[in-house]
């Protein structure tokens, strides 16, 4: 059925975001029908107002987006029958938006527990949330692990963790029934270095290529709607320099993601000066334009993921990697997860100590969160802020980031790193005053010689900073995800301002999230599958105020990868391995005389040039002339790096040759 919604009440949602495209009207209206019906008269009719629209291909379903909302959206919506579009804004090489980095998912055991500590996490955010909000989110979760197995995911790579980031909100000391779930197939690497979530997604829906066509560069310009019924009929897409309608006959999915790389809309909503993505260079509001046009009504727009301290990527505009001041997201030898034992401070503009820099996620910083006086809310950042360090550090094994060089050798001569022979002169280049940086160095070895830390809270590996050449690379304030967006129900309907769905119009993940308060690790991931899930066979199911007959004007257009893998020629002593790279399937060819590793070669990738292709310049002749595997990964291309040493171990493996490698298990791809 379709809602009926005033001309006024429409005009006065569609004209609250007006950047980026007004609303694809339809050129004609159909008549309604006696019972205030518009378009086909029943599943199967013919002539309704849809019909004026001249379409260029059609779907039973399009999703907007090709991170892990939009892959759970998808293969929901193709195994409830429909034929979909999976339209991505990125190309191939760069697709995933966040849904790259992230691999935690909630998946809990004890339904009321986790209901409770849902509600205890939202504290007094009772008007933008709910207790049905939070019993849908559990009730979801708690059929993630069937849903992986049932998809085939081996027992083997799925890992637990049973501890919240908040465990003084959960309902139980024991944290009896909380669960979260990490695919990680190949323990060599940290989670976030080797994409096995995303990748898996990936390939369940190469699987279903019967189904679901893949659009890659193809953005989510503006929804199609008609402006009597308000139904949302399709999407236009810019794709090659021409644009096109796309028919959703039963419903779009918004899968779009956030606003991180949108700073217009970082100073307006969250009100920080600047924040720097942690993952996708993509998501900058796309959604949230299109949805507002549309008449869609906002919610949590202030909710983020924000700040972390980390180093602005030279090659890629958005943050390093996780933050480099806390958390606990690496190996131990980050500075980041034992910042206790680093002779490193952290300083604003005027040279002093603003926040404790060995806070972790479980005391005093979660997901950017700070304990203000029992209140957890986004730190203040100041601007023109630095980690400063002593030679001492720089050398004694741990680093800013577990990526980079050992003694941080090539980000001195990248340059990454500002070097003074003194604090004074140190000071000098980044813009702070020489005496107040050499007194507040003074401060901090006097904190570290009494053990107690009154300015910070700093209470552990307290590490006095001595001689130099002293160090420091520039922080600035980074977000993993933005909440916020239009609202939702729990159908995963986009709401509009009169508190109505907009027919059709669905969304899932974080373009437009239910998180809100306080947000644990896990629950992003976590929501990704249960609204991609929902929206996805919501959005599939056949609608009776709608032609479902096709009502193409001549041939579809398709721009869909024909996901085959190439193949390549080998002699018999060669070999190829796949894996994933840090952005999709990179392919090697190794040469092997009898235990020698004769060549490498990658023969195929899309990685980012200046980025992932620093590893595949350097890493075949370091494996070739190491005649191992175990080498050093590439500082700023960690991933490509870990994607072609497995890819040799998969040669290796069938070669039948014992070279030593990385002490694990060679993972497969299949």
């Amino acid at each position: 059925m379709t809602t009926e919604v005033s001309r006024r009440n429409f005009l006065k949602g569609a004209a609250l975001l007006t950047a980026g495209g007004a609303v694809a009207g339809l050129a004609g209206c159909a008549p309604k029908s006696a019972d205030g019906s518009s378009g086909g008269e029943a599943s199967g009719a013919s002539g309704g107002s849809e019909a004026s629209v001249t379409w260029d291909a059609e779907y039973d379903v399009v999703v907007a987006g090709y991170g892990a909302a939009g892959a759970y959206a998808a293969i929901s919506a193709a195994e409830s029958g429909a034929r979909v579009l999976l339209m991505e804004k990125a190309d191939k090489a760069h697709a995933g938006g966040n849904s790259r980095f992230g691999q935690n998912y909630m998946a809990p055991t004890d339904r009321d527990l986790m209901v409770q500590f849902m509600a205890n996490l939202r504290g007094e955010y009772n008007l933008i949330s709910s207790d049905e909000i939070a019993e849908f989110q559990v009730d979801g979760w708690m059929t993630f692990y069937d849903w992986l197995i049932e998809h085939g995911v081996s027992e083997d790579v799925i890992e637990f963790a049973t501890r919240p980031e908040y465990p003084e909100l959960y309902p139980d000391e024991e944290f009896t029934g909380f669960r979260k779930i990490t695919l990680r197939p190949d323990p060599r690497y940290n989670a976030q270095d080797v994409n096995a979530a995303l990748g898996t997604l990936r390939d369940i829906i190469e699987g279903m290529k019967d189904s679901i066509d893949v659009w890659y560069s193809a953005p989510l310009e503006t929804l199609i709607q008609d402006p009597e019924t308000k139904i949302v009929h399709g999407v236009t897409s810019t794709i090659d320099g021409k644009r096109y309608n796309i028919r959703a006959i039963n419903g779009v999915v918004l899968a779009v993601g956030g606003f991180e790389n949108n700073q217009e809309m970082i100073q307006n909503y969250i009100g920080y000066t600047e924040l720097l993505a942690k993952g996708c260079s993509f998501n900058t509001g796309d959604g949230i334009v299109a949805a507002g046009a549309v008449g869609a009504k906002m919610w949590h727009m202030t909710c983020c993921a924000a700040p972390d301290p980390n180093y602005k990527n030279p090659y890629t505009g958005c943050s390093f990697g996780w933050t480099c001041a806390s958390g606990s997201k690496t190996p131990p030898n980050a500075w980041y997860g034992d910042m206790g034992q680093t002779s490193a401070i952290i300083v604003a503009g005027d040279g002093t100590r603003f926040v404790n820099e060995a806070a972790n996620e479980t005391r005093n910083s979660r997901h950017g969160q700070t304990n203000f006086h029992g209140t957890w809310t986004h730190m203040p950042w100041p601007s023109n802020t630095w980690m400063v360090f002593d030679e001492a550090a720089r050398v004694d094994g741990h680093k800013p980031y577990w990526s980079w060089s050992d003694g941080l050798e090539q980000e001195l001569e990248l340059g990454w790193l500002v070097k003074g022979d003194t604090l004074a002169a140190l000071g000098e280049q980044i813009g702070i005053d020489g005496e107040a940086l050499a007194g507040t160095v003074e401060r901090w070895n006097g904190i570290c010689e009494s053990g107690l830390d009154e300015d910070c809270g700093r209470d552990e590996g307290l590490v006095a900073i001595g001689d130099g050449p002293y160090y420091a690379f520039k922080l600035t304030p980074a977000v993993t995800n933005t909440d916020g967006g239009p609202q939702r129900n729990t159908d995963c309907q986009v709401i509009g301002w009169d508190d109505e769905p907009i027919p059709h119009l669905y969304s899932a993940g974080t373009c437009g999230s239910f998180w809100v308060g306080n947000y644990n690790g896990g629950g992003n991931m976590g929501e990704n599958y249960v609204t991609g899930t929902t929206a996805g066979a919501n959005a599939a199911a056949a609608k009776d105020d709608v032609s479902q007959e096709s009502l193409l004007s001549g041939d579809a257009v398709n721009f869909a990868d024909d996901y085959a893998l190439t193949e390549f020629e080998c002699a018999d002593n060669q070999y190829i391995g796949r894996y994933w790279g840090m952005n999709d399937r990179l392919a090697v060819r190794v040469t092997i005389d009898g235990d020698t590793i004769e060549n490498v070669e990658v023969v195929e990738h899309n990685e980012t040039k200046d980025v992932g292709t620093l590893a595949i310049d350097q890493l075949p002749q370091m494996i070739v002339e190491a005649n191992s595997t175990a080498v050093d990964t590439i500082s700023g291309a960690t991933r490509t790096s870990a994607g072609i040493i497995i890819a040799v171990e998969q040669c290796l493996a069938e070669a039948g040759v014992e070279i030593k490698t990385h002490d694990a298990e060679v993972a497969t791809l299949q």
